[in-house]
């Protein structure tokens, strides 16, 4: 429920921008592109998706070397406690336990964090790699406003799109 209050937020706040960037420049100054299709295109989403499994996988084995030896500490305390652990050592134990998960729980959101990280690392170096190749366009364009095409744009007019010439200057 955050998230889409966010989302909702963050799209306000987006459509504010770009009708205050419409007003100020004329439908002629104003260019579209679409990133996914230059992605795609170029299969550089292939390449950002092989490199985010990667990372997924590297912090999945992370976590679980990270679990195997947390299971392995209790284990070995409950052993040398035995079954006649008293209640003192029963309460160490649930402590341990306790610690563990807090631990466990902690390096999860860590990892997520991390992934998060990574996505938006390459996101952002696939942008600044179509950047020069759209601001050229654009210039010879005489344009002074690139949009993104997303879901928040209703229509416009084919020919204001880049998209193909971007992708044709990249490859």
């Amino acid at each position: 429920m955050r998230n889409r209050w966010l989302s909702l937020v963050v799209g306000g706040l987006v459509c504010t921008v770009l009708s205050h960037a419409l007003l100020a420049a004329d439908a002629s100054q104003v260019l579209v592109l679409d990133l996914d299709r230059v992605a795609a295109e170029l299969e550089q989403d292939k390449t950002i998706q092989t490199t985010l499994m990667a990372k997924e996988q590297e912090l999945k084995e992370r976590l679980a070397k990270l679990e195997e030896g947390l299971r392995t500490q209790i284990a070995a305390k409950g052993q040398e406690y035995g079954p006649d652990a008293t209640d003192a050592q029963k309460a160490e134990l649930q402590t341990m336990l306790n610690e563990a998960q807090r631990s466990f729980q902690q390096a999860q959101n860590e990892a997520r964090q991390e992934g998060a990280e990574a996505r938006m690392k390459l996101i952002t170096a696939f942008r600044e790699s179509v950047t020069p190749y759209a601001e050229t366009i654009r210039k010879a364009r005489g344009a002074a406003v690139i949009l993104l095409k997303n879901d928040l744009m209703f229509s416009y007019d084919p020919s204001v799109e880049i998209t193909d010439a971007v992708i044709k200057a990249m490859k």
